[in-house]
């Protein structure tokens, strides 16, 4: 396990904002990287992939448009409420099984049975393990 203040200090923010004594360079007091600290710092990880989910005739109506006519910022507002994040790792096993559609760019899910309104998106379904499973 890492110690010290490289743990502590993963995306060098401390370098970067000009704290401590490493900090700033000499002679310069308002050598502060603001930018390059807003680039590299992320305060929670994002691993996640946006999935439109057409569970309903909107969503699919507005897929329908994306195919035809392409994407637009008022069609991908409309898909929104349809729209699930996932892992990518989880992302990658729906691909592999082609449960996932590209279209212009935005991934379709293709097999509707693995989304449930009750529990959301169910990739364990793809091995033919269900929620219910982990029920005792």
């Amino acid at each position: 396990m890492a110690k010290g203040e490289e743990a502590l200090d993963k995306y060098r923010m401390a370098q970067l904002l000009g704290l401590g004594a490493k900090g700033r360079r000499e002679g310069d007091p308002l050598d502060f990287r603001y930018r390059t600290a807003a680039e590299q710092f992320r305060m929670i990880e994002d691993d996640q992939e946006p999935l439109i989910v057409p569970y309903d005739r909107a969503a699919r109506e507005a897929i329908a448009a994306i195919q035809r006519d392409g994407p637009d910022r008022h069609l991908l507002r409309r898909l929104q409420p349809f729209t699930v994040p996932v892992r990518r790792a989880a992302m990658l096993r729906l691909r592999e099984a082609l449960a996932v559609n590209d279209v212009d760019g935005v991934a379709v899910l293709t097999r509707e049975e693995l989304y449930r309104p009750d529990v959301g998106l169910d990739v364990d379904l793809l091995e033919g393990r269900s929620i219910e499973d982990l029920i005792i």
